[in-house]
């Protein structure tokens, strides 16, 4: 079974590979299928399902973030 020398690849692109899959070199070692299916579901989460609704400028979105993100460290402090 072949698999994916990511070694080859130049450091901007091991280094995006790093952020979209940080276990990208188990995966390629391993699983072609695996790792190119990590690699597609994670730039779908952040391509397309990203935004919260459609047509709200990435200004307006980042605020909707920061918001969610202060929310749900609410959630944290309450599991303890």
């Amino acid at each position: 079974m072949a698999h994916i020398d990511a070694e080859k690849a130049n450091d901007e692109t091991r280094e995006l590979l790093l952020r979209l899959i940080p276990t990208y070199e188990s995966l390629a070692a391993t699983s072609k299928i695996h790792f190119i299916q990590s690699l597609v579901s994670r730039l779908l989460v952040e391509s397309i399902f990203r935004a919260y609704f459609v047509g709200v400028s990435k200004e307006q979105a980042e605020e909707l973030h920061k918001v969610e993100k202060y929310l749900s460290d609410f959630g944290k402090l309450a599991r303890f």
